[in-house]
């Protein structure tokens, strides 16, 4: 009687080849994948992992899905793919304390003004805070020009909070 498949675990217990794998370490890597793994034999593995060539462990974490496609193929490429970028977000959010980080997906990257979320309103209250002063600066009626340099406190305050919090919390 033939034992019980094992269930794939998305912690596979093959780990990356180090970013200075030469193109044989890699393709060991994928020939361990795909027999472990995959329960592919070992001839077929080896046939498919063949086809990398000279790219080495740095070249194995920075290619795209598009890349391996075209190196193996669509089914191979897609598993090596999916195999390489679970295990880098595994190692990139494991910190150093153990305490997990946010992962590149989990943070938007740009605002419409190019800058990280957030930043752009620190940046406005900022400018804003400039602006006011400077017209309170050449008002030459005193009570708009306190009531313009009020609020041009409250936006320097508004400033320095919001510029702590977005860089030390």
């Amino acid at each position: 009687m033939t034992p019980p498949p094992q269930s794939i675990d998305s912690t596979s217990p093959i780990p990356l080849p180090p970013p200075t794998a030469t193109p044989s370490e890699v393709r060991t890597y994928f020939t361990t994948l795909l027999t472990t793994l995959h329960g592919l034999d070992e001839a077929k593995a080896r046939e498919i992992a063949s086809r990398w060539n000279l790219g080495r462990g740095e070249e194995l974490r920075s290619y795209d899905i598009d890349s391996y496609h075209a190196i193996f193929g669509w089914e191979p490429g897609t598993v090596f793919f999916g195999h390489v970028n679970r295990k880098q977000k595994q190692t990139v959010r494991a910190g150093v304390d153990g305490k997990v980080k946010p992962s590149e997906r989990d943070r938007t990257k740009r605002d419409i003004f190019g800058l990280e979320p957030g930043l752009s309103l620190i940046y406005i209250c900022f400018f804003a805070m400039l602006g006011l002063a400077w017209n309170a600066y050449v008002e030459p009626d005193d009570m708009r020009a306190a009531a313009m340099a009020t609020i041009s406190g409250m936006f320097l305050l508004s400033f320095g909070a919001s510029y702590c919090i977005f860089y030390f919390a």
